[in-house]
């Protein structure tokens, strides 16, 4: 009787646990339609706070909440809404998302007290177990192991790897399997076990073109594996093996897509080439350009590696000088981020390359390093007791548990008619806000259709107003300038010299007006068929025209052709007009005998500088107009 008792139980539990997870989840927010991730931070800021403080709650609504305030760095709010989201869950028994919930929270205290977060990853772990969920547990597990590789202890985080992975031999869920199997990596590779780093590599590299994101996603982790990979072969003194692997990374890719990343490859080309064939030209080029992106676009932690390498490399050619120098910086870095082996590293460095204070840096060497022992075993035994202390409480709830069984099985009959009864209920009321939720859908996405056709049929009447106003100025405009030019070649007739020239002044102007609006109608009436040659010839007759009138010279210069023909008209219109304002302007004010015009066309920017050997002005004398405003002074 005892026996059946507790099966009776254990099914009311399963159908508890499925009936406390089936909430409402269809609820989103629709990042792409409201245009979110083109938002300034700000605005984004501003955004989520609206949907938290306006919206009606929702687990999954505030998951993306919590994770949107984390990539923004917004870490206290990142903390309240998953706290928020922890209680909810915790009132409605949602034993899913309360496991969930805690290794957000863990997150949160992984970037300010490290034992928090490892406690709240082992509750993570705990729920998932009770509740058989292996793809969340790998993943409670996969945090710890995180953590622990993070502070050193390499062989603790081996431990909860490989259980991650175990959970994992199943699941399809490759993207976290790719992350247990690299870090696993980096932990052997951390222990000096090469070959079997090697092997986890491997298989992780197996695993990335299953995983589902975006090719440049995909690329990048290609990236990440064949550098840990390349990581090791050096480790080893593999350098050969080390290039050959790195020559398959596609440069110039990843130095458009991630130049932080890009330095980081260049570098560990430069160290292999260094100790293949010691400090020759090339490697410092290398060793140059990987510091010149790292100083642009890294962090202090790649900086430390960049400085070491090009210190070693001067130490390898005898200028111990430049090699204490480099050490020295790299140090700087490594103490601020506390990056603890590197600092011994660059102590033991420092002691070879600096002769003189070979005492002093090799005392520091070894503190240092007894230091970094000692905070290991500490760290090893402070998450020891975490696991120890979470254990006795389990335990003390494990004999608690048993003095109530009895009482809960006299009631849990009972309990589970209410509770086939409450599912019963639940389900019916999910398909009802389904079927809402389905129609609210279907409302958001006809409205986002009239939009779209209305934004198509503005587009259209713009562009037919545009071409209006372009055969007005052809048409009218341009006809009445014309006349008034014949009328003028008239009364030229008069033999009269001052009026001569000064009708001649006047018609040489007036055509100057007419080639200026015949340029820009044709250019309003056409969008994508100017070419190269048609534009610079505006722009050069614009410049020709002022030099035949005033006593500046104007010269202007455009470094690629080809580039400025893919302009948008948008852009080839803005140019025109900055460049006839600045022309008035220095005709106006500069005096000046010579000016130049130089356009440069890159990739992502264009970069127009005007300048002139004319007087100049006083900033400080702000006059009222609508001209350039300069911002205040900081």
């Amino acid at each position: 009787m005892r026996k059946k008792l507790k099966n009776i139980f254990k099914i009311f539990v399963f159908v508890f646990i499925i009936s406390c997870t089936n909430k409402n989840t269809n609820i989103e927010i629709k990042w792409q339609d409201l245009k979110y991730k083109s938002l300034s931070n700000d605005k984004k800021l501003k955004f989520l706070d609206s949907i938290r403080y306006n919206e009606k709650y929702d687990t999954n609504l505030y998951f993306l909440l919590a994770e949107e305030y984390f990539n923004l760095n917004q870490y206290k709010n990142y903390k309240s809404v998953s706290e928020i989201v922890l209680n909810e869950s915790i009132k409605s028994k949602d034993s899913i998302n309360i496991g969930r919930a805690y290794y957000y929270i863990g997150d949160y205290f992984e970037l300010t007290q490290k034992d928090s977060a490892y406690y709240y990853y082992k509750q993570a772990e705990k729920i998932f177990i009770a509740i058989k969920n292996n793809d969340r547990l790998a993943k409670a597990l996969f945090n710890k192991g995180y953590l622990l590789f993070y502070d050193g202890v390499y062989t603790e985080s081996e431990i909860e790897l490989t259980k991650a992975l175990h959970y994992l031999n199943d699941s399809d869920n490759h993207l976290l399997l790719y992350q247990c199997l690299s870090l696993q990596g980096g932990n052997l590779e951390a222990l000096s076990l090469y070959d079997e780093a090697l092997d986890y590599y491997k298989k992780a590299q197996k695993i990335i073109p299953k995983l589902d994101v975006i090719d440049a996603k995909k690329f990048y982790y290609v990236v990440l594996n064949t550098v840990d990979l390349s990581n090791v072969y050096a480790a080893q003194g593999a350098y050969d093996q080390t290039l050959k692997v790195l020559s398959e990374i596609d440069l110039n890719r990843l130095r458009e897509y991630r130049p932080s990343v890009y330095a980081t490859v260049v570098s560990n080309i430069a160290y292999s080439k260094l100790n293949l064939y010691g400090p020759t030209k090339e490697v410092k080029k290398l060793l140059l350009e990987a510091h010149y992106y790292t100083e642009k676009y890294g962090n202090d932690k790649d900086i430390v590696f960049k400085y070491k390498y090009l210190g070693e490399y001067y130490m390898m050619s005898n200028d111990k000088f430049n090699a204490t120098k480099n050490f020295k910086i790299a140090l700087d870095a490594a103490i601020t981020t506390e990056y603890n082996i590197e600092i011994v590293n660059l102590l033991k460095l420092l002691s070879q390359s600096d002769g003189d204070n070979f005492d002093s840096y090799h005392t520091e060497y070894l503190d240092r390093y007894q230091n970094l022992i000692d905070k290991q075993i500490k760290t090893k035994n402070k998450f020891a007791r975490i696991e120890y202390e979470t254990r006795r409480v389990e335990d003390i709830n494990r004999t608690l548990n048993n003095r109530l069984q009895y009482i809960i099985y006299l009631v849990v009959i009972l309990i589970l008619i209410i509770a086939i009864f409450s599912l019963s209920r639940i389900v019916k009321f999910n398909k009802l806000a389904l079927s809402a939720a389905l129609q609210k859908n279907e409302a958001e996405q006809n409205l986002f259709e009239l939009l779209k056709q209305q934004q198509t049929m503005i587009n259209k009447a713009q562009e037919k107003e545009k071409k209006r106003i372009a055969l007005e100025l052809h048409d009218g405009v341009m006809n009445k300038l014309y006349s008034t030019r014949l009328n003028l070649g008239v009364l030229n007739k008069n033999i009269d010299t001052e009026s001569i020239d000064s009708r001649k002044k006047l018609i040489k102007d007036l055509q100057n007006i007419e080639a200026e609006i015949r340029s820009l109608s044709h250019n309003l009436s056409t969008t994508d068929n100017d070419s190269s040659n048609d534009y610079k010839k505006l722009l050069t007759t614009l410049v020709n025209n002022q030099n035949s009138l005033q006593q500046t010279l104007f010269q202007i210069q455009i470094n690629d052709e080809k580039k400025l023909t893919e302009l948008d008209t948008i852009y080839k219109f803005n140019i025109y007009r900055i460049i006839q304002e600045c022309i008035f302007n220095i005709q106006k004010h500069a005096k000046a005998e010579t000016a130049d015009i130089l356009l440069h066309i890159f990739e992502q920017e264009i970069k127009l500088i005007i300048k002139d050997d004319g007087i100049g002005y006083n900033v400080e004398d702000k006059k009222e107009g609508i001209g350039i405003t300069l911002p205040p002074k900081s």
